[in-house]
């Protein structure tokens, strides 16, 4: 298997990143980043990788989906009970991984989560589809069931 993997190799020189192309604003030029990989028609260009720590410092991740970047931050969801909920109230800093392989391209974040309001929560609960809030209600995320 080692040979197979090692054989795996890909040369990844489809764009170059220049100093002088990239926005001084990283909020503009994830942004401009998430657009590209929508446009590249990459299947959720807004899914990364969260990484965080649980209270026995072992790491762990898992996919969540970005639903909104602004100047104060990056935006996902999660159930307050959940696993990544618990380590996030353990240890608040995370990173984030972006990967789009179809440009070529991952970005990473790392920093210290901050709850939204109860407000923004019920917001995007409520926006969220009738069907996806009953499942939310009926499996404890990352829960035996």
């Amino acid at each position: 298997m080692k040979d197979y993997l090692n054989k795996l190799r890909k040369d990844y020189s489809m764009m170059v990143l220049d100093e002088k192309d990239v926005n001084q604003d990283a909020v503009v030029q994830l942004e401009k980043w998430l657009v590209d990989a929508a446009n590249a028609e990459v299947n959720e260009p807004n899914a990364m990788v969260l990484g965080t720590v649980d209270k026995y410092n072992k790491p762990h991740s898992r996919i969540v989906l970005l639903r909104d970047i602004n100047s104060n931050g990056l935006t996902f969801y999660s159930n307050y009970t959940s696993s990544k909920a618990e380590d996030i109230e353990y240890q608040p800093m995370v990173s984030l991984n972006f990967f789009w392989c179809e440009l070529e391209r991952q970005v990473r974040v790392e920093g210290k989560t901050q709850k939204l309001t109860v407000v923004e929560s019920t917001e995007y609960f409520r926006a969220r589809p009738r069907e996806s809030q009953i499942s939310s209600w009926a499996s404890p995320q990352s829960k035996v069931l």
